[in-house]
């Protein structure tokens, strides 16, 4: 699960430039991400025959999936299949 940290590059490159200052390097490389971003909702969009929607709206998409993959992270409970389980601190996973 902690490995799935890669798949956010968007994020990470805008967290990037804002840590660095605006550093053009730093804009340019979320100016990739993004690009690439872009590229890949065209070929799904294009390969899935539908639209996964707004181009537009997919940094804030992006955002917001980090900030919830974050908040996983430090979940002490989970919901699975309608029932409630408690994360113990060996990552193991008890019926509340």
């Amino acid at each position: 699960h902690v490995g799935s940290v890669v798949t956010h590059a968007l994020a990470w490159a805008l967290l990037g430039a804002a840590l660095t200052g605006g550093a053009p390097v730093a804009w340019a490389v979320a100016g990739l991400a993004l690009a690439a971003r872009l590229w890949l909702k065209w070929r799904i969009d294009r390969a899935a025959g539908a639209s996964s929607g707004p181009a537009l709206l997919l940094p804030l998409r992006d955002i917001m999936s980090c900030a919830i993959f974050f908040g996983s992270l430090f979940a002490r409970a989970v919901y699975w299949r309608g029932e409630r389980f408690r994360v113990s601190s060996g990552r193991t996973m008890s019926p509340a």
